[in-house]
């Protein structure tokens, strides 16, 4: 089941390799919870999908991954590492880019729903 599993995310990766990272990834984390053998299967399909496809940003992935599992014993954590440390810094450029964003919203209506602010801004221009 193993060998069909790799070659779909190796098919997802080549016809959108953009849209299919980010499952990919998350499947690597499983083949990391199993051994570093089965997340070596893992990366080696995302080596294959940057060779075939061209695409930079998973060539870039297969380098770091190549080398976080070169090591036997530490390389399914080292992998693990990666992403996460990669899924902290794009959570925390996409936290600060909406930190940075100017709020259309009033004050306190954030978990309010549309017919809400739709009511306030009606009955506000009336009170005007």
């Amino acid at each position: 089941w193993r060998a069909l599993r790799v070659d779909e995310l190796y098919h997802s990766l080549c016809a959108g390799p953009r849209a299919a990272l980010p499952g990919v990834l998350r499947e690597g984390i499983e083949a990391c919870r199993f051994d570093t053998a089965v997340a070596r299967e893992w990366a080696r399909v995302v080596a294959d999908a940057a060779e075939d496809t061209g695409a930079e940003h998973l060539r870039v992935w297969s380098d770091d991954l190549g080398d976080a599992l070169a090591d036997d014993t530490l390389g399914a954590l080292r992998a693990l590492e990666l992403l996460l440390t990669r899924a902290h810094s794009r959570a925390t450029a996409v936290s600060k880019r909406q930190a940075s964003m100017p709020s259309r919203r009033t004050p306190g209506s954030a978990a309010r729903g549309p017919a809400h602010r739709e009511w306030y801004s009606s009955s506000t221009r009336r009170a005007r």
